[in-house]
């Protein structure tokens, strides 16, 4: 995709900068805090390729804290999560699950 991957250690002090995305004059760059669990930092990796594949023209920086991982307030975020959760779950086990919640709301409704 030809962007600038950076790994940088930007803390793990509450609401410290998790990563970002970066559009400008034709030079996409990510940056990760690598300070992180790779676990994570896959998560965050993935949330910051969405914004470039969704809305780079929207894009200055937009910083990744905890607080927006569930920001459903906005559009942005909402569909930079989906697009995540869509590319890092296993389908089966997403369905496994819904099967699993639905049967729970059945038997609740009884």
């Amino acid at each position: 995709m030809k962007m600038i991957l950076l790994a940088e250690a930007l803390g793990t002090f509450p609401n410290a900068c998790k990563g970002f995305y970066l559009y400008k004059a034709r030079q996409q760059v990510i940056a990760i805090n690598s300070d992180l669990p790779e676990g994570i930092q896959r998560i965050i990796l993935m949330h910051e390729i969405a914004h470039a594949v969704l809305h780079r023209k929207a894009s200055g920086i937009k910083p990744f804290h905890d607080f927006a991982l569930f920001d459903e307030a906005s559009t942005y975020e909402y569909e930079a999560n989906i697009f995540t959760a869509d590319y890092l779950l296993n389908d089966a086990e997403v369905l496994d699950l819904l099967n699993v919640a639905i049967r729970i709301d059945n038997w609740h409704l009884r």
